[in-house]
């Protein structure tokens, strides 16, 4: 499973680290299906460290 880091330098999170999930909406992409077009809703998601309240 691949996924998006975000709002961390390269190489600040470690294995075991808590990370919490984001989510973006992003454009609706017209699409074509049997010769009509629809609109396909679509959102971006990534994955960004938890700040602790020690921080």
């Amino acid at each position: 499973l691949l996924v998006r880091i975000i709002n961390c330098a390269e190489g600040e999170l470690k294995e075991g680290d808590e990370v919490k999930l984001v989510v973006f909406e992003v454009p609706a992409h017209p699409i074509e299906v049997k010769r009509e077009t629809k609109v396909c809703n679509r959102v971006y998601y990534a994955f960004e460290p938890v700040k602790s309240a020690s921080m």
